[in-house]
């Protein structure tokens, strides 16, 4: 693991508060037999009820009824956006935890592209998205303009843009 470590959090001696916070985050994951429970839950309240006795308790508080798997995944997910984000500032310039949290835009960006190719816009649209990791870097207008768009071709024209600004 140690090499891992080298590798993606830059070199050790030079950040050992960064390394201890992966490692941290790394031993609340939740164990497989607690997975497997989590799995068999009969109801989505059953399963919030399982997370709230984890370390994922904050997330789970701030899901409101009706519950919806799409209300847990946006959920749990920020927890992780947070976690690669705070790992990305204390990390400057590094690709590899850059790629990583670039994922997130990228996966917003296909979301809304799928979304308006199936005609769905407005509030339905809302529903799907989660900005909170542009929210935390700063960029929460693009998706917005790119949900805003008209169709497909501008908002591909939007993200064509977006991603030479960031190159």
């Amino acid at each position: 693991m140690c090499s891992k470590a080298y590798y993606l959090l830059g070199d050790p001696s030079l950040q050992p508060y960064l390394l201890a916070k992966a490692y941290a985050w790394r031993g609340m994951l939740l164990p497989k037999s607690f997975i497997q429970e989590l799995a068999a839950s009969r109801t989505l309240s059953e399963f919030i009820d399982a997370i709230k006795a984890t370390a994922y308790s904050q997330e789970a508080q701030q899901i409101t009824p009706p519950y919806s798997a799409l209300k847990v995944e946006h959920a749990l997910r920020r927890r992780l956006v947070k976690i690669h984000h705070t790992l990305m500032t204390l990390s400057r310039k590094n690709n590899v935890l850059s790629a990583l949290y670039a994922r997130y835009t990228a996966r917003n960006f296909k979301t809304i592209i799928r979304a308006l190719h199936a005609g769905i816009k407005g509030e339905e649209l809302n529903m799907l998205i989660d900005p909170y990791a542009e929210e935390l870097i700063g960029t929460r207008d693009v998706i917005a303009r790119v949900m805003g768009s008209e169709g497909i071709e501008e908002a591909l024209s939007m993200i064509r843009r977006y991603m030479a600004d960031e190159t």
